[in-house]
């Protein structure tokens, strides 16, 4: 027994001294982990890394200088009102350039291919006096019938035309030494003279076209901008006002209004009154009150320019 007390108090003190050992083993390993970390370098505060904001500032300020300088608006109102003044003068001249072509159309002019039936068939009255020759023509001068002189016409020279056979003309040159020629109008200057003479006449045709379409387009733009003078108020000289007048002396418009007292006049065109279409025109009557100067605006009704009967605008009651 006392063997087996003897090996239990051995593997105690054994199991103690190992434990004893094992914990100073451990010290020491600390002691060298804080030795170490005393001499890294201490770790900076959270306020120290904390970012500075002041950086990204400037960007947004820059955007805006960028945008400041583009203005879109500023250049639509400017094309806007341009548009309207365009487009209806653009219209009116439409207008007067249909009424002017109404008036003179373009005249019929026949081709001329067609006038000398493709060159085969040349009215006698198309055919010039004279031509130019493109070839040289030999010619012989003889006495008692012996030839006693050569020669020859050069390019260009003028010969009179005698007679034309189908496409071969019979030419002459009249004076001087006769020569005679029978040559191809191709080998003439022919068709371009016809040409010149058929062009020229053209020519003359539109220019007397364009006169009679320049009177016509002036006077119609006069009209125009008389009756523009017409519809607002004015002096009343044009003739349109004479019945208006005649009816005022007459006193048809009543006893009280005279002719002396109209001192505006105004042609305002076609209106339907009960049916029926008249050409009215407006009247603006001055009399002296207690008040002052009092203006009457009367309306005259004509019907095949005669007056038919007279209105206060006002009220709308014949007068």
């Amino acid at each position: 027994m006392w063997l087996f007390l003897g090996i239990y108090s051995f593997l105690t003190l054994s199991v103690v001294f190992a434990v004893y050992m094992l914990h100073l083993a451990n010290s020491g390993n600390k002691d060298v982990d804080l030795a170490d970390a005393k001499t890294t370098e201490p770790v900076p505060d959270e306020s120290e890394m904390a970012p500075a904001p002041a950086p990204p500032l400037p960007e947004p300020k820059e955007k805006t200088k960028e945008k400041k300088p583009e203005k879109p608006k500023e250049k639509k109102p400017e094309t806007k009102p341009e548009k309207p003044a365009e487009t209806k003068p653009e219209a009116d001249m439409v207008d007067v350039e249909k009424q002017v072509i109404d008036q003179y159309p373009d005249p019929k002019i026949t081709p001329l291919i067609e006038i000398v039936g493709n060159w085969r068939d040349i009215p006698q009255k198309a055919i010039p006096r004279m031509v130019a020759i493109r070839v040289p023509v030999e010619f012989e001068i003889k006495e008692g019938g012996k030839v006693v002189a050569t020669g020859k016409l050069p390019v260009g020279a003028s010969m009179s035309i005698q007679k034309l056979d189908n496409d071969i003309l019979s030419l002459s040159t009249g004076t001087g030494v006769p020569v005679t020629a029978a040559l191809r109008i191709d080998e003439t200057d022919l068709k371009e003279r016809i040409q010149a003479r058929y062009d020229s006449f053209v020519r003359k045709k539109m220019e007397v076209l364009e006169i009679q379409r320049n009177a016509e387009r002036e006077r119609i733009l006069k009209a125009i901008a008389n009756e523009e003078a017409l519809a607002v108020y004015n002096d009343g000289g044009d003739p349109r006002f004479e019945p208006l007048k005649v009816s005022l002396r007459k006193g048809e418009a009543g006893a009280t209004i005279e002719l002396e007292a109209a001192v505006k006049w105004k042609w305002t065109g076609k209106e339907t009154i009960g049916g029926v279409e008249y050409d009215t025109a407006y009247v603006v009557i001055e009399s002296e009150t207690a008040f002052g100067i009092n203006e009457k605006e009367i309306k005259c009704a004509l019907l095949k320019g005669k007056v038919d009967s007279w209105y206060d605008v006002r009220s709308g009651e014949k007068l």
